[in-house]
């Protein structure tokens, strides 16, 4: 059994060994993936091997739909649920003062978004009314991160900075700053080794399915599968 309060994927991982997602989703299965139930077997040991790892500057599991924490003081995390197929999940945490971090390693530059655009990043719960009369008057960047795997219009996620943009929403303001990191940055920011390992089993099981069902060939699937 492979659940915690992180997470319980069991029947999705399931699903795909058995084959039986492609028929939930009427989906026809045009290329077979090779030792798809070993794969499986290896993504859960590696879930399971991943969950004992302290995580890195989080003391704290958080097990809510959407939840924002400062954990000691100091780091700032943000942690969304991500819903798979018969009830199944798992949370998926930031961490703010990582993101941050990857700013200026990077120096990735502020970029101004409109509301109306990103709006489907605050997540639900997110937002506490009593926290938008005090962060009204700031300007200080929001966090946007790209999540692939979301089944929303964007795929972003606003992981710090939800208030300041339903602020800007309410108020019928247009734009907003922020700093956004993209694929190729969002997986440094995850606050340890069992949100990365989560990460990379979900994408690279997508890009299984997809090649299962014929929307990527065998070479595309190769270059696209992560290191789990």
């Amino acid at each position: 059994m492979i659940t915690s309060d992180r997470y319980q994927i069991n029947d999705f991982l399931e699903s795909i060994a058995n084959k039986s997602i492609f028929k939930l989703n009427g989906l026809s299965i045009k290329n077979e993936y090779p030792r798809l139930r070993q794969t499986i077997k290896k993504y859960k040991k590696k879930i399971e091997e991943a969950a004992k790892e302290p995580m890195d500057e989080i003391k704290d599991i958080m097990n809510s739909d959407s939840v924002i924490r400062v954990i000691d003081g100091n780091t700032q995390t943000f942690t969304q649920t991500i819903d798979l197929t018969n009830g199944d999940f798992y949370n998926i945490t930031w961490s703010v003062t990582k993101a941050m971090e990857v700013v200026d390693t990077y120096d990735l530059p502020p970029m101004s978004f409109f509301v109306n655009v990103i709006s489907d990043g605050i997540a639900p719960g997110a937002i506490e009314s009593q926290r938008l009369k005090a962060v009204a008057n700031s300007k200080d960047p929001i966090f946007i991160v790209s999540y692939p795997l979301l089944n929303t219009r964007t795929q972003m996620v606003v992981i710090d900075g939800n208030h300041r943009l339903m602020n800007k929403i309410l108020s019928g303001e247009e734009r907003i700053n922020g700093y956004y990191l993209d694929n190729q940055y969002q997986d440094k920011a995850l606050a340890g080794e069992l949100d990365r390992t989560l990460y990379k089993v979900h994408y690279n099981l997508g890009a299984i399915i997809n090649y299962m069902v014929g929307e990527i060939n065998k070479s595309k699937l190769n270059k696209s599968l992560l290191r789990v």
